[in-house]
């Protein structure tokens, strides 16, 4: 089986290319999750791509990090509310039923 594999470049911040590589440790192949990363990239919702991309950029790495992930909580949040249910971690559907149960307070 012949597969055919596109190089491409990208610019990429020297902080996050610096975590990605302590993420992805021990490995030196990123290409896997890099390439899983541009899948769930273009399935996101496009007002959270909006806000991940300009996280992407910022100096400071871990709070990057720490706001891309509440960013991606309020998304799953309304997207329980509207009805969409996926399959999360433990502490992702706790803290979503959480947010829920605070906005249904709240109205």
């Amino acid at each position: 089986m012949i597969e055919n594999f596109i190089k491409r470049s990208y610019y990429f911040s020297p902080e996050l290319l610096k975590e990605w590589e302590i993420f992805h440790l021990p490995s030196k192949d990123y290409s896997p999750s890099a390439a899983a990363a541009f899948l769930v990239y273009i399935t996101l919702e496009p007002a959270l791509r909006e806000q991940l991309r300009k996280l992407a950029f910022q100096k400071d790495i871990e709070k990057a990090k720490i706001e891309a992930r509440k960013a991606l909580r309020e998304t799953m949040i309304n997207a329980y509310m509207t009805g969409f249910v996926g399959i999360f971690s433990e502490e992702d559907r706790r803290i979503l039923m959480e947010r829920f149960l605070q906005t249904e307070k709240k109205h």
